[in-house]
């Protein structure tokens, strides 16, 4: 679709395949402002970034709290055209504060979602992996109680969600790339913590999970179903050791009226509106 006005993308990031189309896109010419929310990999890139969420633009005191007015002041102060939303499958807050503010401004909104792991698949040969597909964290813990060494791969986030939910049986080895402020990892006063956090970066490979695993004594492996080759190897490490997955089922999250599972195609339809 062509048009007389420029096409200057806001891209919403939080997974590795956002960054390839950002790259993707520069190369060919394409005006673009790449967003995190978080601060957590810093990466150097040639075009502009901006990390923190959208709150900081806001543009009176009574909006301060609104990541969607900030959005929109941004929009408007950097003459944002097209909006490309490739932020993580679990970030439904950032995909609906995107949406609303395309539809504000009349500007359009793509969405990209990375496929989800078929569970199916994961259980036939030639993984094969123990493995279920669960809609909370509470009905993960109640299918999980007898175990007693747990592995998360969940964020940071969910780490506070689930401070007051932790059985007093259970060691928790829990890996984030930021470590939460929360009195909950320190322990009891003049006591072990009953939870081991690492804090790390992936991509992780099959070696450093199975090596990992083996080394935490880890009988049970709780992850969100993130999808994505480079997020597979822990679930290899898994199958290798016999350890049952428990997987945290998506939100829904907010359809766009152009959605795409493949950034290649996604690329292409931004490509074709300039």
């Amino acid at each position: 679709m062509q048009s007389n006005t420029p096409t200057n993308v806001l891209l919403l990031g939080g997974i590795s395949e956002a960054k390839k189309l950002a790259q993707k896109l520069h190369d060919n010419g394409v005006s673009l402002v790449y967003s995190i929310q978080g601060s957590v990999r810093g990466f150097n890139a040639d075009y502009e970034v901006t990390s923190g969420g959208f709150s900081q633009y806001c543009n009176n005191e009574a909006s301060k709290n609104s990541s969607v007015s900030g959005l929109k002041v941004f929009l408007g102060k950097n003459n944002i055209t097209l909006i490309v939303d490739v932020t993580h499958p679990y970030a439904n807050a950032m995909s609906v504060n995107a949406q609303e503010s395309a539809k504000h401004i009349n500007i359009p909104y793509l969405q990209y979602t990375r496929p989800s792991w078929n569970i199916e698949k994961l259980a036939a040969p030639p993984w094969p992996l123990q493995v279920q597909e669960l809609a909370s964290y509470e009905e993960i813990l109640s299918k999980t109680h007898t175990f007693k060494r747990l592995f998360w791969a969940v964020g940071y986030n969910s780490l506070i969600k689930l401070e007051h939910h932790h059985p007093s049986h259970q060691q928790w080895i829990f890996r984030a790339a930021k470590k939460p402020s929360v009195e909950y990892l320190e322990g009891p006063e003049g006591g072990v913590t009953r939870l081991d956090f690492i804090q790390q970066i992936g991509p992780f490979t099959l070696q450093d999970e199975t090596e990992l695993f083996q080394q935490k004594h880890i009988d049970a492996l709780i992850c969100k179903n993130s999808g994505g080759n480079f997020n597979e190897a822990k679930l290899k490490a898994a199958s290798a050791l016999d350890i049952p997955v428990f997987l945290l089922k998506r939100p829904n999250k907010i359809a766009a009226n152009r959605q795409y599972s493949s950034i290649e195609t996604l690329f292409n339809a931004i490509i074709a509106r300039i």
